[in-house]
């Protein structure tokens, strides 16, 4: 019998702006939590999927960070970042159709004034 993993299941994604970090997910799989994922997104790049981290001081004293989680089925990984960046997306476009809500709110009552 093959055992085969269930896909991923976005749980929450938050829109970030630290750096390149553009958002923060946590998603299920399998019944566990995978909490600190990241979508860096640089200008002029597409976005991309970075599974949690830990970081630390190297002997050379500089900040490092490795690898605290690896996803080796390739169906799965490909699960996780359509799950994720189409979330990112979607959050996407509802900030930027708030914001020119809000825009637009503020335009119609500066006319009425």
């Amino acid at each position: 019998m093959d055992w085969k993993p269930n896909k991923a299941e976005l749980i929450e994604i938050t829109l970030v702006n630290y750096g390149t970090v553009r958002a923060l997910a946590t998603i299920q799989v399998n019944g566990f939590l995978i909490k600190d994922i990241k979508v860096i997104h640089q200008k002029g790049q597409k976005p991309y999927v970075r599974l949690p981290e830990a970081a630390f001081i190297g002997s050379d004293g500089k900040k490092h960070y490795k690898h605290i989680l690896e996803v080796k089925d390739p169906d799965l990984k490909r699960d996780l970042n359509k799950v994720v960046l189409v979330a990112y997306y979607k959050e996407l476009i509802k900030k930027e159709k708030e914001e020119k809500t809000t825009q637009l709110r503020n335009l119609t009552r500066r006319s009425k004034q």
